[in-house]
């Protein structure tokens, strides 16, 4: 699962990178989100492929970011809530030891 979903969010940003075809059946990518987030969304991918465990609430946001029609990945609506997003399941990736 960790690795598809790396896969997927390196798939974006390849995406992003082009216009989409506008008979394309898929929700429409908000790019400029996407490109405004490159960072985030790289450093995501990287924890995923990395060795050792991750919380599974950090996945759990992550997949519902992914395939939700209506999150920010997809949305125009708030300029800040990709970023928001990303960084929560980013955070929320991180194994608490305590």
């Amino acid at each position: 699962m960790r690795r598809q979903l790396a896969r997927t969010l390196q798939r974006l940003l390849f995406d992003s990178r082009y216009v989409e075809h506008p008979f394309r059946a898929a929700v429409p990518l908000c790019r400029a989100g996407v490109a405004r987030c490159r960072v985030l969304i790289e450093e995501l991918a990287a924890q995923l492929t990395e060795p050792g465990p991750v919380d599974a609430r950090g996945v759990a946001l992550l997949r519902l970011l992914l395939t939700d029609g209506a999150s920010p990945l997809y949305s125009r609506l708030d300029d800040g809530a990709l970023d928001r997003c990303l960084a929560d399941a980013l955070a929320a990736l991180a194994v608490d030891d305590s």
